[in-house]
């Protein structure tokens, strides 16, 4: 059946527990992303899924999401344009990319931010009946 602590230090360890859970529930970020343009800005990889919305478009800035395959082939499956990827953020950072100064380009250089996701819910586009 359940545990029973049998001890003092058990239901400290208990709470203790139960403390970390808390706060890594409310300290999750949970954001979302809308895939668009899937053809040119869903790279595929054996382990890893990269989501880049702004492949082939100039920008200041190019974010990178990173998807576990195995997870994407289980939610979201064959990706199209208008489905929507509820995510945890797991790990984030970001780069600048040194830049010519002979070129333009954006002050302080071009953003790299790289996104580390955790799926937590896919929102498939409705299907348009024909007629």
């Amino acid at each position: 059946m359940g545990y029973s602590p049998t001890h003092e230090g058990d239901w400290m360890k208990l709470t203790i527990l139960g403390v970390f859970a808390l706060l890594h529930t409310a300290t999750a970020r949970l954001m979302e992303v809308a895939l668009s343009r899937v053809h040119m800005t869903v790279k595929m990889g054996d382990d890893k899924v990269l989501y880049k919305p702004k492949e082939g478009v100039m920008s200041a800035s190019y974010p990178v999401f990173e998807f576990d395959r195995q997870e994407w082939d289980k939610t979201v499956g064959d990706a199209t344009d208008g489905t929507v990827i509820e995510y945890e953020e797991v790990a984030h950072s970001t780069s600048t990319s040194k830049v010519d100064d002979s070129m333009p380009h954006p002050e302080g250089g071009f953003k790299h931010p790289y996104t580390k996701c955790r799926i937590t819910k896919v929102t498939k586009p409705a299907v348009k009946k024909k007629g």
